[in-house]
């Protein structure tokens, strides 16, 4: 099981981007994939530039 650790602020703009499930998976999935093993650094160059680029 993979966990993608979001804040609800994080789920507010994911759902107003009216991105398809389709093309939100590779990008939780690139996220996920990523070989960053420090928490904070992974969630600022992983989740928060995803989110930059919805």
């Amino acid at each position: 099981m993979q966990i993608l650790p979001l804040s609800t602020d994080d789920v507010i703009k994911i759902l107003e981007s009216y991105l398809s499930y389709n093309a939100l998976m590779p990008k939780f999935r690139q996220a996920l994939s990523s070989s960053e093993t420090w928490g904070s650094k992974w969630y600022q160059t992983q989740i928060q530039t995803m989110l930059e680029n919805l």
